[in-house]
């Protein structure tokens, strides 16, 4: 009955939602209301694309390859940070999205500010090739010259992220967020490869708007992010009106 009512709508809201149940069961009580979409978007009937807005379209959850080595330093983490937030990730999961190929890649650990230098020092004396908030010129010379080497950053407070495999990683709005942002790190996405990114992105995985504009918000580049995709071809969604 959904497909016949909202089939033909890119998007429709929490309020159409509910009158056409209320059409059906005119004493559907709100808590029952709130678990049938709970159900709905569990059973990946809908998709939610940001708060109160949801579409019939399907949409794949992002869920990339975890390579040995992040299992590695993983167990690392797990057995010295005591318990603290952190992010691990490898810029290899961007290949799947690129215009170019990057044949180096770097794993990315943010972890709490005064954590940092510890894990450094330690993951250092394991063998690991390690840098500690590196500049531009650093990541150019050094960092892209060396197989598997690991970057710190301090983690930033309401990053999404989620676990997988025991790992603490980030959602796809952060990566998005990130690349945009830290352009010391990510100096190597011009714009039009951006612009790619993040056409592949939308068009393909299941993104939270309202999870991307509050993190987008919270590191200052929301009005900056929402001026960019209006240059993201628009093929499936209209989501310069999402943000």
């Amino acid at each position: 009955m959904l497909q016949w009512e909202f089939g033909d709508k890119e998007t429709f809201t929490r309020i159409e939602l509910k009158n056409f149940f209320f059409r059906f069961e005119p004493d559907l009580k709100d808590s029952t209301f709130t678990w049938r979409i709970y159900y709905l978007k569990t059973k990946g009937i809908i998709t939610e694309l940001k708060r109160g807005l949801y579409t019939l379209k399907t949409y794949c959850k992002y869920k990339p390859e975890i390579k040995d080595i992040l299992v590695k330093i993983n167990k690392v983490i797990k057995k010295n940070s005591n318990n603290l937030e952190y992010c691990l990730w490898e810029t290899d999961w961007l290949n799947d999205f690129s215009l170019h190929l990057h044949a180096k890649s770097f794993i990315i650990l943010e972890i709490e500010k005064d954590f940092m230098e510890y894990l450094f020092f330690k993951l250092k004396d394991l063998g690991f090739e390690v840098f500690l908030r590196p500049d531009k010129e650093v990541m150019r010379l050094y960092v892209s010259e060396i197989v598997n080497p690991i970057v710190i950053k301090p983690l930033l407070k309401n990053s999404p992220l989620y676990t997988l495999t025991n790992i603490n990683i980030p959602n796809l709005e952060k990566i998005m967020v990130d690349i945009f942002c830290d352009k010391e790190i990510f100096y190597m996405f011009d714009r039009s490869e951006l612009i790619f990114v993040y056409g592949e992105i939308l068009k393909r995985y299941q993104i939270n708007y309202t999870r991307l504009a509050n993190y987008a918000k919270y590191r200052g580049s929301l009005t900056e992010i929402k001026n960019f995709v209006l240059n993201i071809p628009d093929d499936n969604l209209n989501i310069k009106n999402l943000l």
